[in-house]
Formats: C-alpha cells, structure tokens, sequence
C-alpha cells in the first residue's frame, strides 16, 4: 500500500530544491575559484568529497593536482617570458600550498605579492 504525499512534505522538498538551484547558480554567478569550477562543472564533491568541510578546511594539493598538475607542470605553465625569474609556482619558497593563494571561497591573492608588491601578479578568481 502507498502512501499519500503529504502537502507540507511537497512544499518542503520543493523549497530546498528551489534553495539548492539557486545556491548553485548563485556560486557559478561569482568571480572565485568555486565559480569558475563550477562553470565547468567541478562540484564540490570534486574537491571535498563527500563529507561536509568544516570552515577553515583547505583542499590538499594532492587534489588540486589530480586536475592542474604538479608544481613542475603548472610552473612551465605560467612562466613569463618577460621575466622568467618571476615565477609563482617556481619561487624561492619551494611547494607550497595551493590554498596559500588559491581560495575557492573568497578572492584569492598571489601570495608573493605580499612581500613582493612590485611584481603585481594576477591570479584567476582573484581581486
């Protein structure tokens, strides 16, 4: 035997799916890296997997590098010709952190631009 749908349950699984809609284009709307993911269709999950991150959580650069490479990859990537020795993914600090620089959920910052403002890089989802 089936049970009726009660009308309260309707509504209330229609506005969390309508809520979960709208966070999603509300997050591909943004200029930060979980925008640009997910207008490529990287989910979270991609990223976090499938357990909730905690606030402050960071993804380890294992992750990151399953999609952009290692540092070796990424830094012959964004070498400048103009002026090779100023290399982000190449640097005197060695490998660190992706989530140093990149932050899905806020602008990022080239970090080397901190101590380093004369270089003035730009950084994608960044300010």
């Amino acid at each position: 035997m089936q049970k009726k749908l009660k009308w309260t349950t309707f509504l209330c699984c229609a506005f969390v799916c309508a809520c979960l809609i709208g966070l999603g284009q509300g997050i591909a709307a943004g200029g930060n890296l979980d925008s640009i993911h997910a207008k490529k269709n990287i989910t979270c999950v991609d990223c976090h997997g499938h357990q909730k991150p905690v606030k402050g959580d960071t993804v380890e650069n294992d992750v990151c590098s399953r999609c952009h490479g290692t540092y070796e990859t990424l830094a012959a990537k964004t070498v400048n010709p103009k002026i090779p020795n100023r290399n982000p993914h190449k640097s005197h600090l060695g490998d660190i952190d992706c989530a140093v620089c990149h932050m899905a959920h806020q602008p990022s910052e080239a970090y080397c631009n901190g101590c380093h403002s004369n270089y003035k890089m730009k950084i994608p989802g960044g300010k």
